[in-house]
């Protein structure tokens, strides 16, 4: 029974943690434990201190002590633990993790397509397209492309708009300064995405980008950039904390393979290449789209033509990924592209 208590307090670690500094565990002591033994305490009543076992506090099954909690978890939950004493309190034991191709939610849960239930699940915004290893983290498609309206201006208030689909990058040929520029010459991305590594800006700077090149723009709605910044979820509020304006980005061109599906150690050329594609990805992605749409979710596949990315090629050439075949390719930025927004979480 006491090693049921201390796996209990390995659970209440993981939440702890996420609101300490990891690099500094707090003081065993100001968080309630103590050395000593409590006289009013069964021997298999105590939660021992995450931080140093020497240290426990009696809680005799007190649920609300030992974390539990009378909330429902079941839409997000993957394993929930009934508290001994008294069942109405449970605990997620195991933390949920997302998927290449699951849906993703606005309360920042995730779950498969066919499991969505409209008007009882929580408001799909995305698709996963990308995880870290555990799946605890990684990088969301929204539902659908954006669109202009009739004044060829984007509205966040109707975000898949009456016109055109297409938006120009912007910039007019002139160098945006602080963002760094992925030419076939300067060691750009072709070497880079070989590497895999995406903690690198390559795949990393996708928001950092897209608030540059917005304000380099003053913030224009008719370019794609400034669009990404005013976007929300139509059945979302613009301040939601998790998936509102100022969240959503145009992805870099890292981001875009990565949506597309590459094996990366097979890069090899830069420009007009596609050496790596095998499209995974997108068919999951586009496979996850269709089942909401067929579910009355305002969602579409993925289409078929070239999509901006944030990644500049050299002034005025930013990079594009054609989503029918992989293809990388460097475009100018008056021309008119394709634009679908991402997310981290």
């Amino acid at each position: 029974m006491r090693y049921w208590m201390f796996l209990l307090g390995l659970l209440m670690y993981a939440n702890v943690a996420e609101a300490i500094d990891c690099q500094t565990p707090p003081d065993c002591e100001s968080l309630g434990y103590s050395t000593e033994n409590d006289p009013n305490c069964t021997d298999d009543g105590y939660m021992f201190c995450p931080f140093n076992h020497d240290y426990k506090k009696c809680v005799n099954y007190d649920c609300a002590a030992l974390g539990f909690t009378t909330s429902d978890k079941t839409s997000w939950c993957k394993e929930i633990i009934k508290c001994q004493g008294n069942e109405d309190y449970t605990l997620c034991a195991k933390i949920p993790s997302c998927e290449i191709g699951d849906v993703y939610y606005a309360n920042g849960s995730c779950g498969k397509a066919s499991e969505y239930v409209k008007d009882s699940s929580p408001k799909p915004v995305g698709v996963v397209y990308w995880v870290t290893e555990d799946g605890q983290h990684g990088k969301v498609i929204n539902l659908k492309d954006f669109a202009k309206n009739s004044n060829n201006q984007f509205d966040p208030l109707h975000p898949y708009g009456t016109s055109g689909s297409y938006f120009e990058w912007g910039s007019y040929g002139t160098d945006i300064k602080d963002l760094k520029n992925w030419n076939c010459n300067n060691g750009g991305y072709a070497s880079t995405a070989k590497t895999g590594d995406h903690s690198d800006a390559f795949w990393s700077a996708g928001m950092k980008n897209t608030e540059t090149i917005s304000n380099a723009l003053s913030n224009n709605l008719k370019y794609a950039a400034p669009a990404a910044i005013a976007f929300y979820p139509p059945e979302v509020s613009a301040n939601d904390s998790k998936v509102g304006a100022g969240h959503w980005y145009v992805p870099t061109l890292g981001e875009l393979m990565d949506l597309y599906g590459y094996d990366y150690s097979k890069v090899t050329n830069c420009d007009n290449a596609k050496e790596g594609v095998n499209a995974q990805t997108k068919n999951k992605v586009n496979a996850t789209l269709a089942t909401l749409k067929s579910k009355g979710v305002t969602a579409e596949k993925l289409t078929d033509g070239y999509y901006w990315s944030s990644s500049e090629h050299t002034s005025g050439t930013p990079w594009t990924l054609d989503i029918t075949d992989g293809n990388r390719l460097w475009n100018y930025w008056s021309k008119i592209k394709y634009v679908r927004v991402s997310l981290q979480f």
